[in-house]
């Protein structure tokens, strides 16, 4: 067997390792206390006991059952209490070793078998259109495809000297943003600018018209064919600093003429938007995103974004001028994707199908696997 294979083969090796110390573990302290034993022990080994199905998996040791009795337990209270099965990616090769092998283990979350529960999860793992395996950790502040931090707000310690790296407005009440970065950052700084009406006072309107902030969104309403909105002054980021932006919104209807909003920007030495300094981005959906979009851009791929950028314009609807717009937030976005979530899943996929001989399942992941 190569390096490669041993590698493999660790988590379920270290999954035997743990359970033989902890049964070496048990029969020493049985040993030391067998004379002495109260007889209330095997009434309290028979309360830990009585809530596990009688279909889940037991371990059974000749001569040792009340140290297979607290196993069970062990087992049982483990898979009973963790939060359950979940879509995040980064875990699921280790997991999938612990859990695979369990008969009848009914996943909470999911309410099915663990392995069913890990089938579903494999193939409906989310990609995107470069193939691109997503984290689905949780809801942040940050890229919607990559890890919950870091966030535009962690780009120092020092909210003074965020200015000039990083930038995030959220339109909306300082209580009602989600996450970390208002949680742990905004209500901390106290800093208006960044929330709410004052932040939506320091923008710059272009063919809208502010609504004000109605249900915790800034509302628009186009007055021209290009409605555009744009950072305030004094808020410069570093290009480096932000390799992605997000605009978190929705619209009226469906987009004209097959058109396409953008972003342009200024950079240091520049006085004037142009289209040469231009970045397309979509009114497209995430896991993260529920009944708004949640529109990625990315921007470290242009040649023109670098160094300082001081202003950002947002064209939302080119062409058209009976439209109305809510947005929530618009945000710099590090570029916080795994590297390890493609390998994971074509890793925990492999080790799935050498369980259970899952046919159809090879049948429907194995593309997904090569792409």
């Amino acid at each position: 067997m190569n390096k490669k294979d041993n590698r493999r083969v660790y988590p379920r090796n270290g999954c035997v390792c743990v359970i033989c110390v902890l049964f070496l573990i048990m029969i020493s302290s049985a040993c030391v206390a067998e004379q002495k034993k109260p007889a209330s022990t095997d009434n309290l080994i028979a309360r830990l006991v009585k809530d596990i199905p009688a279909d889940f998996p037991r371990f059974e040791f000749a001569g040792h059952n009340q140290q297979a009795q607290l196993l069970n337990h062990y087992l049982w209270r483990h898979f009973r209490d963790r939060l359950g099965h979940t879509r995040v990616m980064f875990n699921k090769e280790y997991t999938l070793t612990s859990d695979i092998w369990l008969g009848n283990a009914i996943d909470k979350r999911f309410n099915q078998r663990i392995q069913d529960a890990y089938r579903q999860v494999l193939l409906e793992a989310a990609m995107d259109s470069e193939g691109y395996v997503l984290c689905q950790q949780h809801f942040s502040n940050s890229h919607d495809h990559g890890w919950p931090f870091p966030s535009w707000a962690q780009a120092d310690s020092n909210p003074n000297r965020i200015k000039g790296k990083t930038a995030g407005w959220f339109f909306q009440p300082l209580k009602t943003i989600r996450g970390w970065v208002g949680a742990n950052f905004l209500k901390r700084w106290n800093k208006e600018e960044y929330v709410g009406e004052k932040a939506v006072s320091l923008w710059q309107l272009q063919d809208v018209n502010s609504l004000g902030i109605i249900n915790n969104s800034w509302h628009l309403k186009a007055t021209g064919p290009w409605a555009a909105i744009i950072t305030p002054k004094g808020y410069s980021i570093n290009a480096f600093d932000a390799p992605h932006l997000q605009l978190r919104w929705k619209r009226s209807g469906e987009a004209k003429n097959h058109n396409v909003p953008y972003v342009e920007w200024l950079g240091e030495n520049d006085t004037h938007f142009s289209p040469d300094r231009r970045v397309y981005f979509y009114p497209e959906k995430t896991p993260m995103s529920r009944h708004r979009f949640h529109s990625i851009m990315t921007m470290y791929r242009h040649p023109k974004w670098q160094g300082k950028i001081k202003r950002i314009r947002i064209c939302l609807a080119p062409g058209e001028s009976d439209v109305k717009f809510e947005i929530t937030s618009f945000f710099t976005v590090y570029d916080t994707r795994h590297t390890i979530n493609n390998p994971i899943l074509i890793l925990t996929s492999w080790r799935y199908f050498n369980w259970t001989g899952d046919i159809d399942f090879l049948r429907r992941q194995i593309n997904r696997m090569r792409l």
